[in-house]
């Protein structure tokens, strides 16, 4: 160590000085000097200095201080030099990142207030969710779900009936609560009649695949025109397909056309009533006007008209009734 104060190292040597004093912390490299000074004030007087006067072996004392002092700067540059590009990398990338806390939003994202739609009037009412499915509200109908539909789960809240069309989300299930009822699909279209004064909670899949459950029993899967009944006062969730169907007789002209096939999809009922009469050859009336726009999707494929009416009992609030060779179509006030 004095070789290196004094200057007499090699460049290795030096080089190796330095490298431990980088790696000591400010104090002790202060700690350090401070002790060197010390060492040199202890060390004697040289013979050639024995002669001199006390203010000149002061003033040797001085001169030998600042020298060191002078080396000490050097070095201590030196070691900056050394520590500069490691400081730039640890200022740069290694240094713990601030917490920036965000200030809070006006009761825009935590408090958001979830969206509510329903259907106060006499027809079917159309609504495209922020993910592009779509839902058709029944009379009577209202739905409720988070305003951040789109960027968290898909869930829904449903009091009376609706069909719903829903967009293929992997990584995103579509979930429908119907009081104790979730139905659960990914991309399908099904109904859901879920009357707050019901005795019932009906799902029927339309396409696709869906799961229904509730807190109290397990889930059930549908495929297309199968129904899961929820019996409220009961508690139990059954499957329905359509080979257990409690089928009534077929009345004269209530069997399946000959014809090709009808398929309608979203058409207005005063439309498929028209169709049906000149499929079946029977006299069908729509007792009520209000009810000629609303909307039915079905195929009459391999279908008996019973069947079919049964259908579009299931999507729209209506009955019907059979008199003579005529059915009459009407609206049904038990569901409001």
């Amino acid at each position: 160590m004095t070789r290196f104060f004094q200057n007499t190292l090699g460049e290795t040597q030096h080089q190796q000085i330095l490298d431990w004093l980088s790696s000591c912390t400010e104090e002790e490299q202060e700690n350090f000097f401070k002790a060197h000074l010390d060492y040199l004030d202890q060390q004697p007087i040289s013979e050639e200095s024995m002669d001199e006067s006390g203010f000149e072996e002061l003033k040797a004392t001085i001169l030998r201080r600042e020298s060191v002092k002078k080396n000490f700067k050097t070095w201590s540059l030196r070691i900056a030099a050394v520590l500069f590009p490691f400081l730039m990398v640890w200022a740069l990338f290694l240094q713990p990142k601030p917490e920036f806390k965000t200030a809070p939003q006006t009761a825009k994202a935590s408090a958001a207030k979830p969206v509510e739609v329903s259907n106060e009037g006499r027809i079917n009412r159309e609504i495209t969710l922020p993910d592009s499915s779509i839902v058709t509200l029944y009379p009577g109908a209202s739905l409720r779900y988070a305003a951040h539909f789109v960027q968290q789960k898909r869930e829904l809240n449903l009091s009376g009936k609706a069909f719903f069309k829903v967009k293929h989300d992997a990584n995103r299930p579509f979930i429908v609560y119907s009081g104790q009822v979730q139905t659960v699909v990914l991309g399908t279209s099904f109904w859901v009649d879920a009357q707050p004064s019901g005795a019932r909670v009906r799902v029927t899949v339309k396409t696709g695949k869906v799961g229904v459950k509730t807190a109290l029993n397990s889930t059930v899967f549908l495929l297309p025109d199968e129904q899961a009944v929820f019996i409220k006062n009961e508690g139990t969730l059954a499957k329905i397909t359509p080979s257990k169907q409690v089928q009534k007789p077929a009345a004269p002209h209530l069997i399946t056309s000959d014809k090709p096939a009808l398929a309608f999809n979203e058409t207005p009922l005063s439309q498929v009533v028209t169709l049906l009469k000149e499929q079946f050859k029977l006299e069908i009336y729509l007792d009520d006007e209000s009810l000629a726009a609303l909307r039915i999707t079905l195929n009459t494929r391999g279908k008996s008209l019973e069947s079919i009416l049964e259908e579009i009992k299931a999507q729209a609030p209506v009955q019907y009734e059979r008199k003579a060779q005529e059915i009459h179509i009407k609206e049904n006030k038990t569901t409001k």
